[in-house]
């Protein structure tokens, strides 16, 4: 598993984000291109919740959507 980065609320804040979009940004490094539900289970978020995060990550341009 790759080691989690380190971000203080702060930055998180400024950045726009939440401590579970890390997660899900995390569990992305992790799984490469990955369905919501192998995602969501992999950042241990209900699916509703992993997809606000996806979302916000994408707003951001820190993740791209692969048809």
């Amino acid at each position: 598993m790759p080691k989690i980065p380190k971000l203080s609320a702060e930055t998180l804040n400024l950045l726009g984000l939440k401590e579970k979009d890390l997660k899900v940004y995390t569990a992305l490094l992790k799984l490469g291109t990955a369905p919501l539900r192998r995602i969501a289970e992999e950042a241990s978020l209900n699916r509703g919740t992993a997809y606000d995060a996806l979302k916000r990550l994408l707003d951001v341009g820190l993740i791209s959507y692969v048809n």
